[in-house]
């Protein structure tokens, strides 16, 4: 066996592994928006960013008081310090167990707090809890606080179906004080993800221009005007500010050492009464919880863009799979049999084009050695073979053209989608983890080689390259997309078997 001969397949191989690592690990813009800007750190033209808060009765003895709001989507904890979410768990039903995953939890800092206002110089931190008002469709916790500056009022509205809060912030200067007010919340903070969790900025710009830029690229000069929407998010879900109710003047970010990153929205400075109404979409990046708030959020799924369409597809199919299995493993299974039953016209075409192209090549073989010394009856007879088996290989690279789309778009949904988070299946405890007994790995490649062991001596050898480098590339999938691999070079394989048996039938 030639060296040479390895060349194209192990490279093809390496290929397709820069192209996992493209378009699967990697997602997002890293555009700057038109209209961001770099604020400076002094007071120039533009005012430099303003990322602290000085609390004016830090130092006051009151009690925290916490209120719960349990709604069909999370369960909220307020505090009467700072009026702030102080833990927001989101609730799900996954292989019929109830589950509830926290994204927001307590710091230990006063300044980072989700829904935490900061004023001037001097900012109320102790705040007292007015009213409760627990209606049919949503939940109303108003609190208030005042300095010798201002009064401040915060009035949430948590809407109980959907995962949408409001807030209402009133600010009644006293006197001819300018205030000036700013709204800080925290990107979505999960332990349990630690490195395979990454954190980035989400900005749809006044132009409708989409930017993610993930923590370590982020600029922490780099400021928005008014943009439409406005926060971060992690590989699973979003905290946004969906609407700013016109009162939005800049918006920037700051990093928190040990819980990534916090959005700030600055409101316009006033010197008379103001009411601030802000939207904001909390919770998984699912298209049908977006649909119910802001359709505008798709934007953020990992897999959008030109295969947006397909992917969406595939998950409609995977959910309905999982409606009549309750499990995302079995439901994978099913899918890839879809996936295959869909493509088995074109596939069982094109694998008995390659019978006949390979018949034809052994053909011509024959005869290039039978008549190397009468040119003219050789090209008679090659005519006629050619005549008789046609030209397949069209045909039999239709099957592979159709599945490439396929692929790359199961493999941004296998790979990203929040259902398969956590979502068990035999051995795996998170199909959106890689397999850590890399079974599924092991059985790809075995699949691929025991297809390889009918092949002819050149073609073993790079099936077998093929299958060693796919088996390894498999080894850091999600085991959700490993077993989708599993399932399709299995089906494959069975595929081939029949086709041989038709043929010689």
């Amino acid at each position: 066996m030639n060296f040479k001969d390895l060349l194209l397949p192990i490279g093809l191989a390496f290929l397709s592994v820069w192209a996992l690592q493209t378009f699967i690990f990697n997602s997002g813009s890293s555009d700057q928006a038109q209209h961001s800007f770099k604020a400076p750190r002094s007071e120039q033209a533009n005012k430099p960013l303003n990322t602290d808060i000085d609390f004016v009765d830090a130092s006051s003895s009151r009690e925290k008081e916490e209120t719960l709001v349990s709604t069909e989507w999370a369960d909220l904890v307020f505090s009467s310090e700072g009026a702030i979410i102080e833990k927001m768990g989101f609730k799900r039903l996954i292989d019929g167990q109830a589950q509830t995953i926290y994204t927001v939890e307590p710091t230990g800092h006063r300044e980072i707090g989700f829904f935490l206002l900061g004023l001037n110089e001097k900012t109320p931190y102790y705040y007292r809890l007015v009213d409760v008002v627990d209606s049919q469709d949503d939940v109303k916790i108003t609190y208030e606080a005042s300095t010798d500056e201002c009064s401040v009022r915060k009035l949430f509205i948590v809407n109980k179906q959907k995962n949408k809060i409001d807030l209402s912030v009133t600010l009644r200067p006293k006197g001819n004080t300018l205030i000036k007010s700013r709204l800080f919340f925290q990107a979505p903070y999960m332990p349990a993800l630690q490195e395979a969790d990454v954190i980035s900025s989400v900005v749809l710009d006044g132009s409708g221009k989409f930017v993610r830029t993930g923590r370590l690229s982020l600029d922490e000069d780099q400021g928005w005007i008014n943009p439409a929407i406005f926060g971060a998010d992690d590989r699973y879900f979003i905290h946004a500010m969906i609407s700013d109710g016109g009162m939005l003047n800049r918006a920037y970010y700051r990093f928190d050492e040990k819980h990534g990153l916090s959005a700030i929205l600055e409101g316009q400075d006033t010197i008379t009464e103001q009411v601030w109404n802000l939207s904001f979409y909390v919770g998984p990046k699912e298209e049908t919880l977006f649909a119910a708030v802001d359709p505008r959020l798709d934007q953020t799924l990992h897999y959008y863009g030109w295969l947006a369409p397909l992917s969406s597809l595939l998950l409609k199919a995977l959910n309905f799979f999982y409606d009549y299995v309750h499990n995302y493993g079995l439901a994978i299974i099913l899918l890839t049999i879809l996936i295959k039953l869909v493509l088995l016209p074109f596939t069982w075409r094109g694998e008995q084009s390659m019978s006949r192209s390979k018949d034809m090549s052994k053909k011509l073989a024959y005869l290039r050695q039978r008549y190397k010394d009468d040119p003219e009856t050789l090209a008679r007879e090659q005519a006629e073979v050619m005549r008789k088996f046609g030209a397949p290989m069209l045909s039999g690279c239709l099957p592979l053209l159709l599945q490439i789309p396929i692929f790359f778009a199961l493999s941004r949904l296998l790979s990203n989608s929040f259902e398969l988070y956590q979502a068990p299946m035999l051995w795996i405890s998170d199909l959106s983890a890689s397999d850590p007994y890399y079974i599924f790995p092991v059985l790809v490649a075995g699949s691929m080689l025991l297809n390889a062991a009918s092949a002819d001596a050149q073609q073993r050898f790079q099936m077998i390259a093929i299958a060693l480098v796919l088996g390894a590339v498999t080894a850091n999938l999600s085991a959700g997309l490993a077993l989708y691999l599993t399932v399709s070079t299995a089906l494959g394989l069975l595929q081939s078997r029949l086709v041989s048996a038709f043929s010689k039938a």
